[in-house]
């Protein structure tokens, strides 16, 4: 089963803002509107009233409530109320210990609020929610749903864990007329992930005042990002051009992030700032 997932699931789709430190910097500035917008997702996903979700809903902050002392311990964003934790990735690329991972956060909140024996029966539920820039399964659906069960006869094991993976490769498919007339609410946000035609999303978000004030907080985290979040310069120039010693070595890894942060559409005095390169270079890179 592995080997055939393997096999269905090569391609990874390029997803201009299926980035975990954009996203998490997205979604917690302004956290009372990363909160309204998580929750319409998960009500999309789980077929939940917001209302019935939104008991206590709040965000919890990875680094102080996952355990320091494990390895890949920080997940990216994660919510919980009173009945159940909601852990978000988000998966720009597919490799092969990235269940793992991700099973780990999963555990580690599945315990979290364990002090004593008899927690055991009021353990909370845990939603995985994945967003992948592939389809993992490799069989077309935009929405995966998986959960633990007994092998021959499927009845549920009675573990609340459930997982879901949403293949944004599927929105890929879609043309601009069948998104206009998605009445979901994931599909019609998850399509600002793949698409920047600024014409076509004001179209698309017509009067949804929500979906507006969210598209103003992503183009506004994408103006202001640290361009660090991006790229680690000096590491990267040190183990490009300064191991070789030649100072060409150090022009060509920066024309390399250079060109890569043109693709993301990242403001060309970030860009400059991040390279050292002068803004004439990079225009001319971006006529290329």
């Amino acid at each position: 089963m592995k080997n055939d997932i393997e096999k269905k699931n090569k391609k990874v789709e390029k997803f201009y803002l299926l980035n975990d430190k954009i996203v998490k910097k997205i979604f917690t500035s302004d956290e009372e509107l990363g909160k309204k917008v998580i929750l319409r997702i998960l009500s999309d996903i789980l077929k939940i009233p917001v209302k019935k979700l939104d008991n206590d809903f709040e965000i919890v902050y990875p680094e102080i409530g996952l355990n320091k002392y494990n390895i890949n311990s920080e997940a990216d964003l994660v919510y919980k109320n009173k009945k159940a934790y909601f852990s978000f990735e988000f998966n720009y690329n597919n490799y092969q210990s990235l269940l793992n991972k991700n099973f780990s956060y999963v555990c580690l909140l599945y315990v979290k609020d364990i002090k004593n024996k008899e927690d055991y029966s009021n353990i909370k539920e845990v939603y995985s929610i994945n967003i992948d820039g592939f389809d993992y399964y490799g069989y077309d659906e935009f929405i995966y749903e998986s959960e633990m069960r007994e092998r021959k006869i499927g009845i549920p094991l009675g573990i609340k864990i459930k997982y879901y993976n949403i293949n944004l490769a599927y929105l890929k498919k879609m043309g601009y007329n069948d998104i206009i007339k998605e009445k979901d609410f994931i599909k019609r946000l998850m399509y600002m992930f793949l698409c920047n035609d600024e014409e076509f999303l004001d179209k698309l978000y017509e009067g949804d005042e929500m979906m507006n004030a969210f598209r103003k907080k992503v183009n506004d985290v994408l103006e202001n990002i640290d361009v660090l979040m991006y790229y680690d310069r000096d590491k990267l120039l040190r183990e490009g051009a300064y191991d070789d010693g030649k100072e060409e070595g150090e022009k060509k890894k920066s024309l390399e992030i250079a060109k890569n942060l043109i693709n993301q559409k990242i403001n060309i005095d970030i860009i400059s700032k991040a390279t050292g390169l002068p803004k004439e270079e990079i225009k001319t890179l971006q006529g290329a």
